[in-house]
Parts: structure tokens; sequence; C-alpha cells
């Protein structure tokens, strides 16, 4: 028991890490700039980060959320960032431990979460989904679908690509739901990024688990945009980004989407 939870704090602490880079991505992609190369440094005084500033939530903590250099308050996003995807890819340890996935599941799935929070993170802090996201998602469970038609073994991700046609369903009557908000309000309901986002996620859901996404994104929408009105943080014509709600109710479909259903299908049945 011991190790196992030395285990997962390990995994912890090395993906705070990880949600720090993947804030410097959002914040360079969304800028334009290269992040691969390039020294970490302060967005007000440009100042270069020392090895003790890129320490993930310590650094925040110790310096009351401030640049050690120019005092200059920092966005909070950030730890939010670090916390966020340390407890995620915690979270995919733990459900692949218990699933005992194959190595090549594990890898997919961490890809796949990877391009999720960057997603996620951009679009809750700059409004917007980058183009290359979703051509990724799409890539992705294209060559998953090849690998699983030779042979290869996802073990309990075999699921995502067995029935092909549910899935393109699902794929299409997401987009296109999306697609009719988007053009149907005139470009104000939805971003075009959310349409072709849905489309992506639908490819790795069955209709039904689609459905339960559906479900979830819009009803956590809602909550929060009646939370962000109430506290007069949003106006009511004021758009929401609506990319996160997509991803948590993606992540929420494909684990328990098929219980939600089969539970409702036995209530029904009462």
């Amino acid at each position: 028991m011991f190790v196992l939870l030395f285990f997962y704090l390990f995994i912890f602490i090395s993906f705070l890490f990880v949600g720090s880079f993947l804030g410097v991505v959002v914040d360079r992609l969304y800028r334009g700039e290269q992040f691969i190369r390039g020294r970490s440094h302060c967005d007000f005084c440009n100042h270069e980060l020392s090895v003790y500033d890129l320490i993930p939530v310590f650094s925040f903590l110790s310096n009351n959320g401030k640049c050690r250099y120019c005092k200059k308050k920092l966005s909070p996003t950030l730890l939010f960032f670090e916390l966020f995807t340390g407890l995620t890819f915690t979270a995919f340890a733990y459900y692949s431990f218990l699933l005992w996935l194959p190595l090549i599941s594990i890898i997919f799935g961490f890809l796949i979460l990877l391009f999720l929070l960057i997603i996620f993170f951009a679009d809750l802090k700059y409004s917007v989904i980058f183009n290359y996201s979703y051509i990724i998602l799409f890539g992705f469970y294209a060559v998953g679908f090849l690998l699983y038609s030779v042979g290869i073994n996802f073990g309990a991700f075999n699921i995502i690509f067995m029935d092909l046609a549910s899935h393109l369903i699902s794929a299409v009557w997401l987009f296109s739901f999306f697609a009719l908000l988007y053009y149907g309000s005139k470009k104000k309901a939805m971003g075009d990024g959310d349409m072709y986002l849905a489309g992506a996620l639908g490819l790795y859901l069955n209709f039904s688990q689609s459905l339960v996404m559906w479900s979830v994104a819009f009803l956590i929408g809602a909550f929060v945009g009646v939370i962000l009105l109430l506290g007069k943080k949003k106006k009511i014509k004021q758009a929401i980004p609506f990319g996160p709600f997509l991803v948590i109710g993606f992540v929420f479909a494909f684990v328990y989407g098929s219980s939600v259903v089969a539970s409702y299908l036995q209530l029904l049945g009462n």
C-alpha cells in the first residue's frame, strides 16, 4: 500500500511540472511564439526565471502569487493548470492500473489527455481552440483504428474501435448539432472550434456515450453560466468558452457513460 501511495504521489508531483509546461505552451502558442526553445520569463518584466522560479505550486505560493523580480501579481491560472494536470494524470494512472491497460493504451491515453488539456486550458484562458488540436485528435483516432485493425490489442480501450459505425454516427451528429447552433445563431452561440472539437471527441464515443457527453457538457455549462451571472462575472450577452465543458463531458462519458445509460434504461424498465 505504501509503495502504491508513493507511486501516485510521484506521478502527481511529476505532472505538476507537465502542467507548468502546458501553461507555457498555451501562452506561447497564443502569442505565436516558439515554445520548444527559449528560457521561461516573466510576462511583465521579461526577466528570465531561475530554477527556483520554475518549481510548480511552491514558487507561486512562496512569492504570494507575485513575480519575484518586478512584484507584479501573477495570474492564478498557471497554479490551476499545474494542480489540474497533476490530479488528471494521477487519476489516469489509477485508471490504467485498475484496468491493467497495456503499454500501447497507456501511451495512447496519455497523448489524448495531453491534447485535451491544451484545448481545455487554451479555451479557458484565451477563449480559443487551436486548429491543430482537433485535427490531431482526428489523426490519433485514425492511427489507433489502423493499429487495432491489424491486431494491436488496446485492452479496455479496444471498445473505442470495435463499432466504427456507432462512433462515426456520434461524430457526425455532434458536429451537426453544434454547426446548427453556430450558424443558426449567426456565429454568436458557439465558436467554430466547438463544432470541430465536438465532432473529433464524438469519434471516441459510441452513440449512447455521446448523448451523455452532450448532456453533461450543457448541464455544467448552464450551471457555471448561472454562477457567473449571479456573481456578476459575466453579462447575459457575453460568451462563455464551451470547450472546457465539452472536455469534461467527454471524460465523464468515456469513463461512466455506458454505466449511466444502462442505469437509465434499467430505471425505465422498472
